[in-house]
């Protein structure tokens, strides 16, 4: 329905109402047109408008058969062209629809293709080594934003934090060895 096109760059949008949805999912046409978006792109998207609850009640359509189309289109992938995933995003109304096409628009035009962690600094964003080691530190139940802080500073690469062991990280201010032992498993 849309093609989000910014230089080297072209994403599909498939839009349906949440009735077509379902439809499509019991006669088997969205897989037919996930096949294709996958065959012809890295990326595409189906925003499927409306409550999914109420077409699913008017259809007769079993929640589990939903969920388990969702899964299916979000992991499966054609095995020729370009192999792309497709991501389904769920959205109640046309104007939610059209924010979604705006935002990913402009993205796309902004380069902002990469997936990569936010580490927050009072005043600013940044994504050095450090701030990804921190955010990824942070990610490790117990370790916390200051902890991550001292682990980083201490170590100042992922490299030599995965060449420590327990007992070094555990020499850390406010780290002690459990929680040392809890992030080489997690970094394991």
């Amino acid at each position: 329905d849309y093609l989000i096109i910014s230089k080297n760059v072209t994403i599909p949008v498939e839009r349906k109402t949440a009735q077509d949805f379902v439809a499509s999912i019991i006669d088997g046409r969205i897989f037919n047109q996930a096949y294709i978006l996958s065959t012809l792109f890295p990326v595409a998207y189906i925003v499927v408008e409306g409550v999914i609850s109420e077409a699913l009640m008017i259809r007769q359509f079993p929640r589990k058969a939903y969920i388990g189309a969702l899964s299916s289109l979000a992991l499966k992938r054609s095995p020729y062209g370009e192999r792309g995933h497709i991501s389904v995003i769920s959205v109640e109304t046309m104007y939610d629809t059209a924010l979604f096409l705006v935002n990913l628009h402009k993205q796309v035009e902004e380069g902002k293709l990469d997936r990569l962690p936010r580490h927050r600094v009072p005043g600013k964003m940044y994504l050095d080594k450090t701030g990804v080691l921190i955010a990824m530190l942070q990610a490790i139940p117990g370790v916390g934003e200051e902890r991550a802080r001292r682990i980083a500073e201490y170590f100042d690469s992922l490299k030599k934090l995965m060449e420590a062991t327990p007992g070094q990280i555990a020499a850390i201010e406010g780290v002690g060895l459990n929680l040392a032992k809890r992030i080489k498993m997690y970094l394991e």
